[in-house]
């Protein structure tokens, strides 16, 4: 009749890497795009304005891949893995607003961690590193390196 669950299953990962790969491509080269200030060339007075106006992205979108694309040249181990397609756009946003409430520094340093098994991180939810980028350092984070605004939770 159709294709078996085993190789549907198997395609269905092997699109999801895929999709994974491209928006890591998308994400570099708005970092890039930002980093030149592209948008200038473009008549556009920033990137998000440009993201929103060109890809018809929605403002919180924009602002959220810009945010990811700056965080993500401090964490050289999470940019390699989403670029392989071996964690999704949603983990990079977790782990790049956790760096941008508890520092860089620190996300960084759970990295090789957080990825010791690519195959298991991968299949971690986003739920659960939300509970471990805000929850496992608050004890080590030095006083006044986390944001006010945050309650350990990402």
């Amino acid at each position: 009749m159709g294709r078996g669950a085993g190789e549907l299953a198997e395609r269905m990962r092997s699109l999801h890497r895929h999709i994974a790969r491209l928006q890591a491509e998308l994400v570099h080269c708005v970092g890039e795009f930002d980093a030149v200030q592209g948008y200038g060339a473009e008549d556009c007075r920033s990137t998000p304005a440009w993201l929103r106006g060109e890809l018809r992205m929605h403002p919180r979108e924009a602002t959220q891949i810009l945010g990811m694309a700056r965080q993500l040249r401090h964490l050289p181990v999470f940019d390699a893995a989403f670029a392989a397609g071996e964690i999704s756009q949603a983990h990079v946003a977790v782990l790049t607003h956790a760096a941008r409430q508890i520092g860089a520094e620190h996300v960084a340093a759970m990295g090789r961690e957080l990825l010791a098994s690519r195959r298991t991180a991968a299949r971690r939810s986003c739920a659960w590193l939300r509970s471990t980028c805000g929850t496992a350092w608050i004890p080590t984070v030095p006083t006044g390196t986390r944001s006010k605004h945050t309650n350990g939770a990402s």
